[in-house]
């Protein structure tokens, strides 16, 4: 993000950049910690099923009924028939069709900021 904002012309100190990398991951790290993605998957139209401690959901990405793993207690989803996995920023892309920073903000503004 840094070295995209340099070449664009903008100029950072380096306790600026430093400053700039830790909020970002700071957000994001508070995102993914506090994010439910059972919850997320049910809010974008995917209800999830209980199956042992872990959920079951149809793939945002191949559309396969029942066959993506939703797994609380590590925040990540894995889909068995197209192999695609990711966390709960990945779920918002692949269903809204979004970039990564809408995804973020999304989440924040829909589960954090309420």
């Amino acid at each position: 993000c840094l070295e995209i904002a340099r070449k664009r012309g903008y100029s950072f100190s380096e306790a600026e950049a430093t400053s700039v990398a830790f909020e970002a991951v700071s957000r994001l790290g508070r995102i993914l910690s506090e994010v439910d993605i059972v919850e997320v998957a049910a809010d974008l139209g995917f209800p999830p099923t209980k199956k042992g401690k872990n959920y079951i959901c149809k793939c945002p990405h191949c559309k396969s009924d029942t066959m993506v793993a939703l797994i609380p207690s590590r925040g990540v989803y894995r889909c068995f028939v197209c192999g695609e996995t990711g966390n709960a920023i990945n779920f918002v892309k692949s269903v809204r069709r979004m970039g990564t920073d809408d995804a973020v903000n999304y989440l924040e503004s829909k589960y954090i900021n309420k």
